[in-house]
């Protein structure tokens, strides 16, 4: 059933053009043609293409260039981009929609239903014939006419792309910051509530001050927690200014000093970008002071360097 005066129209509509200018915005810039884009834009695809580990990345990324760009005719680039997927023909048809929706159909449960011909070309035609005779201006409107209810959003993708990466390796998420434009008003907002670390939400959302250098051994050794890290960090997300990049600086010791009920959380840090060894631990700290001009989080005040600092004492923000 086909229905364009449905309240789910407009809504679909929206969902289907917001996913399709994040699509096309990777599928036409080759220097974004890499693991992290591939991931995204099987996350955007639907099935089988969205759970296809057939192909390598650089693989895929080849195919999917000879499919839009290369010579010969559909057909031919059609069977040739399935037989390395190993999927059917009409499948790869969707790589197509979504570049270019005014001439190719999105190969739909809803739309192989109306139309059971799963002839490429033959479906096309027919495809083109409900567009032609409901008035509709393209295939993403014919989508969004037969689609009942609106399919997992744009903002939902990106929201369990990025929920998915831990504050240990937050600096990921910067990945997705060019993504996020490509949400209207209503979809941003929904993404911005939906991303459930503080801190990250921040990083997406807020402007740096400065850097921050956290004082490891310190912060940790105040409550013997290494727990307290997170803390400071899910704090820093709600202070008045806001610092990024974050670097923890332990001692080289910090392994031997805490306890043993602690390790687990402490090697998730030491396995992180994030965290610098450096002994001792307040010469590095001062140098990204002094260089980088970055905040301090220490209850240490520093007085036998004998330079100017900001300081933000931890328990200010645990306590």
């Amino acid at each position: 059933m086909i229905d364009i005066y449905g309240s789910h129209f407009l809504e679909n509509l929206n969902t289907l053009k917001n996913r399709q200018r994040l699509i096309v915005s990777i599928l036409s810039n080759r220097s974004l043609w890499n693991e992290d884009s591939l991931k995204l834009l099987q996350r955007c695809f639907q099935q089988p293409l969205r759970s296809n580990q057939v192909v390598r990345q650089d693989r895929f990324w080849h195919i999917v260039s000879k499919l839009l760009y290369g010579t010969g005719s559909l057909e031919t680039r059609l069977n040739k981009a399935a037989n390395a997927m190993k999927v059917d023909p009409l499948h790869v048809l969707e790589i197509l929609f979504w570049a270019n929706p005014k001439k190719f159909p999105l190969p739909s449960d809803e739309l192989t239903k109306l139309i059971p011909n799963r002839e490429p070309r033959a479906f096309v035609r027919a495809a083109r014939d409900l567009v032609r005779k409901y008035g509709l201006k393209n295939f993403i409107e014919l989508q969004a006419a037969i689609q009942k209810a609106s399919s997992e959003d744009l903002a939902s993708v990106l929201a369990r792309e990025i929920n998915s990466i831990s504050i240990y390796n937050c600096h990921l998420v910067e990945e997705y910051r060019e993504f996020i434009e490509y949400l209207d008003y209503l979809s941003l907002i929904r993404f911005r509530d939906s991303i459930t670390h503080p801190y990250i939400r921040s990083i997406l959302f807020r402007v740096p001050s400065s850097p921050v250098a956290i004082d490891g051994n310190n912060v940790v050794m105040l409550r013997r927690s290494v727990r307290d890290l997170n803390g400071i960090l899910e704090a820093l997300a709600e202070y008045a200014e806001f610092y990024y990049p974050f670097t923890i600086v332990f001692d080289a010791n910090i392994k031997y000093v805490v306890p043993e009920t602690q390790r687990e959380f402490l090697n998730m840090w030491l396995e992180s970008r994030h965290v610098r060894l450096h002994s001792p631990a307040d010469e590095f700290i001062m140098e990204m002071s002094e260089k980088e001009k970055a905040v301090v989080i220490s209850a240490d005040r520093f007085s036998e360097w004998k330079c100017s600092i900001i300081r933000i004492d931890p328990r200010e923000l645990l306590w």
